[in-house]
């Protein structure tokens, strides 16, 4: 009886609560990398949501909508670009886990294909007739932090 309490009673349901908050509170978003993209993060929650559910948190319906886009958002940090897609968000239209997380992945492909298309632009034209290769990437990094300026200016 004993071992039963301990891998399937309360004990078992609070402890697996317990390391569940303490994941998410831990998992973190600073931008997408070949081990850790947006997609992991969202799994990572949805996983974490279940599980909750699982234990029979809240009388068994889990987190509400509020909690998990807060958490959720508390996951993302500044390191990702992103501050400036939540702030701007329609709280109305993204009130559910759902709408946000899946407009946030959008907000993080364009980013993506702003960057590949800042790099394919006509700086290597530039280059030529301005003092080759190294000219080019410098103004490729000005752009760049003239970007991240610019983003971090509309987050403040």
């Amino acid at each position: 009886m004993s071992l039963q309490s301990t891998f399937e009673g309360v004990d078992f349901a609070e402890r697996q609560r317990e390391l569940t908050f303490t994941k998410l509170t831990h998992t973190w978003f600073k931008g997408e990398t070949n081990c850790f993209n947006m997609e992991k993060f969202i799994n990572t929650h949805k996983g974490a949501h279940k599980m909750i559910e699982d234990t029979g948190y809240n009388g068994g319906m889990g987190m509400d909508e509020a909690t998990k886009i807060q958490q959720f958002k508390s996951g993302i940090k500044v390191d990702a670009g992103l501050k400036t897609a939540l702030t701007s968000a329609d709280l109305t239209k993204y009130s559910t886990f759902t709408a946000i997380s899946t407009y946030l992945p959008a907000e993080v492909e364009h980013k993506q294909l702003y960057r590949t298309q800042l790099k394919q632009s006509n700086f290597g034209q530039l280059s030529k007739v301005r003092g080759g290769r190294h000219h080019q990437k410098s103004l490729m990094e000005n752009a760049y932090l003239l970007n991240n300026m610019v983003e971090n200016n509309l987050e403040n």
